[in-house]
């Protein structure tokens, strides 16, 4: 009884403990967001730069979609999923890109406007709560695993190399669960530093937008 009231207390202090880092690492991200990237483009800047890109070619492309999301949504909809990423030239994140910012918008009498169902405060912070949930819990599930799996290496270690002063059947499943620890933790880090990796891919998008509607029009089109 005593053994499963220690095993109970210290999956309790995992959940608390995990929960407690995951929350930290998104208030650092928001802060990093915060600090390092403004949240909403003006809506007259938007209308300039689809003008000046529709004299070209006529068609809405990825960016301008993306563009024009981030201006009706103000900060509404998360900023890094309408960030241009400029250094990455994959087509296949671009259509995805491209498909996420139509699941948002349509397109009627030459004008972007959002889809019926998002018109709503009400609508728009649901989706903005689903997106971030979604991620939060990602973030305290990886955290989690890493927790309590890292508890139990440390009770197989004391059993094996304290308690007995052997190595028993049990040393595989110390190694199985310390390994376990260090996959859910590379995968926790990762996770994480594609996040922040975005904050700073949008900082650059919005350094090259200040320099100018044209001049951000001429690299937009290098780009694409």
């Amino acid at each position: 009884m005593k053994i499963q009231m220690e095993w109970l207390s210290q999956l309790s202090a995992s959940v608390w403990l995990s929960l407690g880092v995951t929350l930290i690492i998104a208030l650092m991200k928001w802060l990093l967001s915060w600090f390092t990237s403004k949240q909403t483009i003006s809506v007259k800047k938007t209308e300039i730069l689809l003008g000046e890109l529709s004299k070209e070619n006529g068609e809405f492309t990825p960016y301008l979609i993306e563009l024009a999301a981030r201006s009706l949504y103000s900060v509404y909809i998360p900023y890094a999923h309408f960030v241009a990423i400029l250094k990455n030239d994959n087509r296949f994140r671009l259509l995805k890109r491209y498909e996420y910012a139509k699941s948002y918008l349509e397109l009627s009498n030459g004008k972007l406007r959002l889809k019926e169902k998002y018109r709503t405060s009400r609508a728009r912070w649901l989706e903005f709560g689903v997106v971030y949930v979604k991620w939060l819990c990602i973030y305290w599930f990886l955290m989690f695993f890493t927790f309590v799996f890292f508890v139990i290496s440390m009770e197989l270690y004391k059993y094996n190399f304290l308690d007995s002063y052997s190595i028993t059947s049990n040393f595989v499943l110390f190694l199985w669960s310390l390994g376990a620890t260090l996959g859910f933790f590379y995968l926790g880090v990762i996770a994480i530093t594609k996040k922040l990796k975005n904050v700073f891919i949008a900082k650059k998008f919005d350094e090259f937008y200040q320099e100018g509607i044209v001049e951000s029009v001429q690299r937009v089109k290098r780009f694409y």
